[in-house]
């Protein structure tokens, strides 16, 4: 593997791997913030709760996974709510600034997150 500056100033960094037939890939690897904790628990009923980002101001990629179905909406309440069945995983790179969660499943829901994107 080498690595080198892409030579346009910024801090990203591109990695050349060699696949099995000598193919070469390129990754970009980029700067970015990231938030993760133990666990929010959302109460049964509670509709449109904020979920904290930590210091990702606008995130580029999520994943959550929680103990029961929730809905999970993005950039807004007003906006269209995803189902997130107990148990399944939500990954997605989605440009963000907020998530809210709505629990209407009859018990608490224990809902684990990561998010990256861009610093405050």
């Amino acid at each position: 593997m080498r690595r080198y500056r892409d030579g346009s100033g910024t801090e990203d960094w591109r990695e050349i791997f060699e696949g099995d037939a000598g193919t070469a890939y390129t990754a970009v690897r980029y700067e970015f913030n990231e938030y993760e904790d133990g666990g929010l628990r959302v109460a049964t009923g509670i509709t449109d709760q904020e979920v904290p980002m930590g210091t990702v101001t606008l995130g580029k990629f999520v994943y959550m996974k929680t103990s029961q179905d929730i809905t999970v909406k993005f950039n807004g309440i007003g906006s269209t709510g995803i189902l997130l069945q107990a148990g399944k995983l939500l990954m997605a790179f989605i440009d963000f600034t907020s998530v809210h969660v709505s629990n209407a499943s009859g018990s608490e829901a224990k809902v684990q997150r990561f998010f990256a994107g861009d610093p405050t």
